[in-house]
């Protein structure tokens, strides 16, 4: 798997982003779409900051995830100006949502006996998080479908991270092309190395 930078969005909470360097990949594996984020803080102090859900034994569909700190990843069709949505936290809850174009028509993805996203790795240290998320290509396709499109086209993701700290909230993507922080714009969904 192949990370890249994130960068912060520019002029908010920017000398509290400095203490941390975000970065994140994907990578088609038989089945699933496996997604990445490292979070590395300057020292411990700064880890110990970031804000993240306890770990369940099996995460649930939730709503509101990106009030919290939330990994996403954002899969627009390359035919259409449709596009899925994951969020996914470090409990292991998630949720997958299709816009029919640029913040409309926003639907849960129907997931139809498919198995969820889930968790697939978590491992801390004194100064790192990595975190690995797998969104099988069935609710993928179920996503796409729902929209009526006939394929599951994408050649490019949106990789992106809520990070909530307790002293500030800063929002990380591949680009900010918004005067607010907009992971919904397609500009910024670019990442192309995921497949073999």
């Amino acid at each position: 798997m192949e990370f890249v930078n994130l960068t912060p969005f520019p002029g908010l909470h920017q000398e509290h982003a400095r203490s941390y360097k975000v970065t994140a990949g994907a990578e088609m594996q038989a089945g699933s779409l496996t997604l990445g984020w490292k979070i590395t803080a300057v020292n411990a102090t700064a880890l110990d900051e970031i804000v993240l859900a306890e770990p369940k034994e099996r995460g649930v569909r939730r709503d509101g995830l990106w009030k919290e700190t939330c990994f996403e990843a954002f899969l627009p069709h390359a035919g259409s100006d449709a596009y899925l949505e994951f969020n996914g936290a470090a409990s292991g809850d998630w949720n997958c949502y299709s816009f029919r174009t640029y913040r409309e028509g926003m639907n849960p993805v129907p997931v139809n006996g498919a198995s969820p996203p889930r968790i697939l790795s978590m491992t801390r240290s004194a100064k790192e998080i990595e975190l690995r998320y797998s969104l099988p290509m069935a609710v993928v396709k179920q996503g796409f479908f729902s929209l009526g499109l006939g394929s599951i086209d994408f050649d490019a993701i949106g990789l992106t991270l809520v990070l909530n700290c307790r002293s500030a909230t800063t929002y990380w993507a591949l680009s900010h092309d918004g005067v607010k922080p907009d992971f919904h714009l397609r500009s910024s969904h670019t990442y192309d190395s995921f497949r073999n």
